[in-house]
């Protein structure tokens, strides 16, 4: 498995790893981009087939701006978890969920956003991590603020399908580059 270098990546039975450009791993995101407390959140509708696979496909290369790793918890993927460098002074943004319903509510995304949050410190020396969750998900926000986030702000932005949303700014400063 091509697991992120540099880190340990499994933590308490959670681990991640590269996202596959095979019909596995799409039939999965097939699933949980279908199911509403994701896609609520998430892609704010319901994708194809083949919209999951043109828009995850691009993101299984080692070169994607956008690398997804799969959120595994006792060898079973249940979510992804995903980053991309936000500006050219060191930060990144990230964006996961849980894809299945009875992985939710157990610690996973926070033990994900720690180790995640580990890598983007430790071996892509970033100076901040950004996350920014609709301000109704308060399921993530609270797990946010539990990893180490605080809030910055509150925006307004269109969502994926155009309608107008509330967000939550939340960030993160690497202690070791204060």
């Amino acid at each position: 498995m091509d697991h992120l270098r540099g880190v340990d990546m499994d933590d308490r039975n959670v681990s991640l790893r590269r996202l596959q450009d095979d019909e596995a791993d799409y039939r999965l995101l097939d699933k949980w981009c279908g199911e509403e407390e994701v896609y609520r959140y998430f892609e704010q509708r319901i994708l194809s087939p083949g919209e999951i696979r043109r828009k995850y496909r691009p993101r299984t290369r080692e070169d994607a701006a956008v690398p997804v790793y799969m959120i595994e918890c006792g060898g079973q993927p249940v979510g992804i978890v995903q980053y991309q460098k936000a500006d050219e002074d060191g930060a990144y943004e990230i964006d996961l969920f849980i894809g299945e319903a009875e992985a939710r509510n157990r610690g996973i995304g926070r033990q994900s956003i720690l180790l995640i949050s580990r890598f983007l410190f430790c071996v892509k020396r970033a100076r901040r991590l950004v996350m920014c969750p609709m301000k109704d998900n308060l399921p993530a926000v609270r797990c946010y603020l539990g990893c180490g986030f605080s809030e910055a702000g509150r925006f307004t932005a269109p969502d994926t399908v155009g309608v107008v949303q509330e967000y939550v700014r939340m960030v993160m400063m690497n202690p070791d580059r204060m």
